[in-house]
């Protein structure tokens, strides 16, 4: 659950500040779908799966 706070930590505070690291929120959002699945969160995983995709479109890259 660390993993999932930290995470989530760093992705809000990205958007708090308005930084876009390119691909960095989304490599970010990709982990944290990566934690989810791992707790059987497939929902919460799926969420974030797709924020990566969006956050991917926008920066111009598909972050892995």
């Amino acid at each position: 659950h660390f993993l999932v706070k930290l995470t989530s930590y760093v992705v809000s505070n990205y958007r708090s500040q308005n930084f876009l690291i390119q691909g960095g929120e989304g490599r970010a959002c990709w982990s944290l779908g990566n934690a989810h699945t791992a707790l059987g969160n497939h929902e919460t995983a799926l969420d974030f799966a797709q924020k990566h995709l969006e956050i991917s479109k926008e920066v111009g890259t598909l972050a892995k």
